[in-house]
């Protein structure tokens, strides 16, 4: 009896402690970028999902001088396709286009698609952006705030939002109260973690690497990624809080699946939608599987 009251008071201990560390990250006040340098927000976009009209619009008015928005699709038929041509339409004064194509340089679906956008832009600076997440307007001041000497990528948590159903509130449960608070814990710790929805890094750390086909080593791109930072002697930084990622039903059809890689290019997996059928789209296909975590 008294080792589990033992235990049980380690595990409160732990959680209070990550709770704490979580909250210190999010109540700081970063001072403005030094810098704010041409930015290229690279967002990979496959299937359609009820809330990509409003997250990919948020890609469009950020408080940014300069940058360009680069959507890529894997193939003309995507679902998604007609809708991102219609946005950029909506916004002739923005310096957006769509690439469609695959590159198979890895065995990661989302980098395939990725590929064409990397080559393509003359930015050094590089923001991927999953395209089920809801950009706030200061979404590349944020990044660019946290851009400091030791610092070679930065990432946020997503903050799962409006879940539908059992398998979205687990779904933005496990990101709300698990993923996002031990990942600002890290940060607060100095152990920051790439997080696949959101990475801002110069593009030399990959290009000295062999370009964005160095983040295909492992299964999940964020696992490469934080593994090469660490290897080249930096770190990974995090935003003082994460950007919103509606949830709606959960699955595939939610989780990754903007990103054409499932959740094997962010981490995680939910289980299939309420709404729909376990998806069986070759650029899902990794999503299918049960929630697993990093390495």
């Amino acid at each position: 009896m008294m080792s589990l009251s033992a235990a049980a008071f380690s595990l409160l201990a732990l959680h209070l402690a990550a709770a704490g560390l979580a909250a210190a990250q999010g109540r700081r006040r970063p001072a403005p970028p030094s810098a704010r340098p041409f930015v290229c927000l690279l967002r990979p976009v496959c299937g359609q999902d009820r809330f990509d009209r409003e997250t990919l619009a948020s890609s469009f008015g950020l408080d940014w001088p300069d940058y360009e928005i680069v959507f890529c699709a894997a193939r003309e038929e995507d679902a998604a396709v007609p809708l991102v041509r219609e946005l950029i339409r909506l916004h002739p004064g923005a310096r957006a286009r769509l690439l469609i194509g695959e590159e198979r340089i890895t065995a990661n679906p989302k980098l395939n698609n990725l590929a064409k956008g990397w080559a393509a832009s003359p930015a050094r600076m590089i923001a991927i952006a999953d395209a089920n997440l809801l950009l706030p307007r200061d979404y590349l001041e944020q990044l660019a705030a946290e851009w400091r000497p030791g610092v070679a990528l930065v990432s946020s948590p997503p903050a799962g939002g409006r879940a539908e159903g059992l398998w979205g509130a687990l779904e933005a449960g496990f990101l709300n109260g698990l993923q996002g608070r031990w990942q600002l814990a890290a940060a607060r710790l100095g152990l920051g973690f790439a997080q696949g929805k959101t990475m801002y890094l110069d593009r030399a750390l990959l290009d000295r690497q062999g370009g964005l086909a160095a983040l295909g080593g492992e299964l999940a791109e964020d696992v490469a990624a934080t593994r090469l930072v660490r290897a080249a002697g930096g770190r990974c930084g995090s935003c003082r809080g994460p950007s919103p990622s509606p949830s709606g039903g959960g699955g595939c059809a939610t989780s990754g699946r903007g990103s054409c890689a499932g959740r094997a290019s962010g981490g995680r997996a939910s289980p299939p939608s309420s709404r729909s059928s376990p998806c069986s789209r070759r650029c899902c296909r990794f999503s299918c599987s049960p929630l697993r975590r990093r390495s």
